[in-house]
């Protein structure tokens, strides 16, 4: 008797490409592991330009409107707004 294993779905939406490459290369990595330790794929080679604009998208992608981070030195050691 075997069994299955349920289907999930995941929401890659507004994900660039490259991101959803990796993460399907991940999901096959773990697959052909079949329960054995992943030799897992090396990433894209990417030029420092790329790297740059991948670490720009997620910034935005990450960044709260509205707020802005006072990391002043000053501001590290108040403890009056606590």
């Amino acid at each position: 008797m075997t069994t299955e294993t349920p289907r999930h779905t995941i929401d890659l939406t507004g994900l660039p490409p490259h991101a959803i490459q990796a993460i399907e290369a991940v999901v096959a990595a773990f697959r052909s592991a079949n329960g054995r330790s992943a030799n897992w794929p090396d990433p894209p080679p990417m030029t420092p330009e790329e790297r740059v604009a991948l670490w720009k998208e997620w910034v935005r992608a990450a960044a709260v409107p509205g707020v802005i981070a006072d990391d002043s030195r000053e501001a590290i050691y108040d403890r009056s707004t606590e």
